[in-house]
């Protein structure tokens, strides 16, 4: 017998071939899935079976007459139920396409709100057109280097670059020039300072602002 998952309660009726006394007719059955212990029922001749799990259920019933003994081959019914659509093997399936999907949207978010702090990061520390650090780090970066070089007892030196007459290169060729002129020199600038770097010491350039650098 093949029941349906939102089955809940399953009845059956039974009758025994007893010409003489019907009435007297008894009837128990098992679950032997559940319990090898008949439960009697006495003259009543319904099975009522309710929240059956999901798979397959063997029901057995005997028969007694009123002065007879239980039957020794008792009938034997398969009961079928299907499971739940949400434990199906689709819907399992979604869940998990549900979870990694999930899982991919909170990557992705973390991805995103860790690209809008650097991004934010950036706009605050660094300089949108050469891509140095910018006066408020530079300011930052001195600080500290003032304090470690006071509590280590160390020199700390800084160099002070101004172009002289960038002002003359934008009125003349314009700004879009001037720009790529300040990005070349803290081109040049960068390689200088590589070539000197040392695990002993550090070295940080920045742009403090207009055509003013700072070592």
């Amino acid at each position: 017998i093949h029941v349906h998952a939102n089955a809940r309660i399953i009845t059956f009726e039974f009758a025994a071939l007893d010409f003489i006394s019907p009435a007297h007719n008894r009837l128990s059955y098992r679950l032997p899935n559940f319990s090898d212990r008949w439960i009697d029922l006495g003259t009543d001749h319904n099975v009522t079976l309710t929240n059956l799990g999901a798979g397959d259920h063997v029901l057995e019933v005997r028969a007694a007459s009123d002065d007879s003994a239980w039957g020794t081959s008792p009938l034997r019914i398969t009961i079928q139920r299907d499971a739940p659509l949400w434990v199906s093997l689709p819907a399992e399936l979604a869940y998990l396409i549900l979870i990694l999907a999930l899982v991919a949207a909170a990557g992705r978010m973390r991805m995103r709100r860790r690209a809008r702090a650097e991004h934010i990061k950036r706009l605050a520390y660094y300089d949108p057109l050469t891509g140095l650090p910018n006066r408020q780090q530079c300011l930052d970066a001195a600080g500290e280097m003032i304090s470690h070089a006071a509590a280590a007892r160390e020199t700390v030196s800084f160099v002070y670059l101004d172009l002289n007459g960038f002002k003359r290169i934008n009125d003349t060729f314009g700004h879009t020039v001037g720009d790529e002129v300040l990005r070349i020199v803290a081109q040049k600038l960068t390689q200088g300072i590589a070539a000197h770097q040392a695990s002993d010491n550090q070295i940080i350039l920045s742009r403090f602002g207009g055509d003013e650098f700072v070592v």
